[in-house]
């Protein structure tokens, strides 16, 4: 994904240096360095990656979904790849404000039992930015009220009253 990236900013003259040498989470950091935003390409894509599709079809994945909502599983067509790079570089991209992910479907599809999963493609630590959860906020059953385009970014954001 990220060699990917890489080579059509070079070659849309976006970066200089696509740094083939430095490991994933790194080079996306380099890159995005030189052209601001450039993670937010691989979302941009809108095509599921081989290997993102590899980790969804998965025989333990589908295990565990298969135990949550049973034996007929359809795929969601919407998915996201979000790359967090240093919170210094996104210019408050990487910071995902508290959501629930039915904000993010039309309403139509809330009365359908849904799985989603966070699968880190980096070791995820409070200081760069892991998943965390309300203990007990799935137990109302109820959206709450979200506000979109939080500082200028696609996400939603769910009040702190709420």
């Amino acid at each position: 994904l990220v060699d990917e990236l890489a080579h059509r900013l070079h070659r849309g003259g976006k970066v200089k240096d696509m740094h083939p040498e430095a490991g994933f989470q790194e080079r996306l950091t380099l890159l995005e360095k030189q052209f601001r935003h450039a993670g937010v390409l691989l979302h941009k894509y809108g095509r599921l990656p081989l290997g993102i599709e590899r980790l969804w079809t998965h025989p333990r994945m589908l295990d565990i979904a298969q135990q949550i909502l049973g034996p007929e599983i359809a795929g969601h067509p919407v998915w996201n790849l979000r790359c967090k790079t240093p919170e210094s570089l996104s210019e408050g991209q990487a910071t995902v404000p508290w959501h629930q992910d039915i904000s993010y479907l039309d309403e139509e599809c809330w009365s359908v039992l849904q799985l989603t999963a966070w699968v880190p493609l980096v070791n995820a630590t409070l200081e760069n930015g892991c998943m965390q959860m309300v203990r007990g906020g799935h137990k109302t059953g109820r959206a709450g009220t979200h506000t979109c385009c939080v500082g200028g970014t696609w996400y939603t954001e769910i009040s702190e009253d709420e």
